[in-house]
């Protein structure tokens, strides 16, 4: 153990952290192995055979394992565990994709020349220095939020022909229930109204629910997308899909036989955090 504390301060602090939380994650895993490590690679943004070399470093020699292959020149920053990503960069990511022919390397590449620019960028608090990449932001990590089969021929060739792709979906109604399933969506309205007391144009995001039973858009918040002193632009983020969230069960509350709530992995999305109060609340 001692010889593991030196050697874990004798390699760069950063590399020194995800050696440690590996150890830990690693000693945590139950059940069979491949699961967890398949878990493991889709939670930390790393690679999977990344992982298993490095869960049999660890399983080999502990720690002094993953200390060794922290010394290797090959362990890059690249492959360090990824800061998170916001989902609204992700979602920003795919509309790139789609813009530039569903070539997702070329989407990447504009992502980062806008991020260097210094370009509004959905998800990117502002004030973020632009003079390096965020952990996080590489190919292999962003690529694994591409747009889908299904949303890349539809892009293409339109929704019939994308029709093998699609997600399932409910075809009826029937045996459904009033607020049942919940189904919540971020849009960009395509028009611009004058926000008189700023003498500018902005362009409105809304925020709206649906009731999947009776197709009822029963309730929706809207927010401009103000031009700051700096030139950037307010966004929908997650505390506004919090406030609508509160807003509908603080005003229609639940159906006792449970409500569903039908998230996206963009902006209309909530944390584990928040969905676990929602089911401690509602019982």
């Amino acid at each position: 153990m001692n010889f593991e504390i030196l050697s874990l301060a004798r390699i760069p602090e950063a590399d020194r952290a995800e050696v440690q939380t590996l150890a830990d994650i690693f000693a945590a895993i139950t059940g069979p192995a491949t699961h967890g490590l398949k878990k493991i690679a889709a939670d930390t943004g790393l690679g999977f055979g990344t992982v298993v070399t490095k869960y049999y470093a660890w399983k080999r020699s502990g720690a002094a394992g993953l200390i060794n292959a922290a010394r290797h020149p090959d362990f890059a920053p690249s492959r360090r565990l990824a800061e998170k990503v916001s989902n609204e960069t992700y979602g920003y990511f795919k509309t790139l994709c789609v813009e530039n022919g569903r070539k997702c390397r070329t989407a990447f590449k504009k992502l980062c020349r806008e991020f260097f620019t210094g370009a509004d960028i959905p998800g990117v608090p502002h004030g973020t220095g632009r003079a390096r990449l965020p952990q996080g932001w590489t190919y292999s990590n962003f690529s694994r939020h591409a747009p889908s089969k299904f949303e890349l021929k539809a892009a293409r060739q339109g929704l019939r022909a994308a029709a093998e792709y699609r997600p399932l979906v409910y075809t009826t109604r029937r045996e459904m229930y009033f607020f049942q399933e919940l189904q919540f969506d971020d849009v960009w309205h395509d028009v611009e109204t004058v926000m008189i007391d700023r003498s500018q144009r902005v362009r409105p995001q809304q925020l709206g629910a649906m009731d999947v039973f009776s197709a009822c858009l029963f309730d929706w918040c809207i927010k401009p997308r103000v031009r700051r002193d700096d030139e950037t632009r307010t966004n929908l983020n997650p505390n506004d899909m919090l406030f609508l969230l509160a807003a509908i069960f603080g005003k229609y509350g639940h159906h006792p036989k449970g409500t569903r709530l039908n998230l996206e992995a963009g902006t209309a999305t909530a944390s584990d955090a928040v969905i676990d109060l929602i089911h401690r609340l509602s019982g």
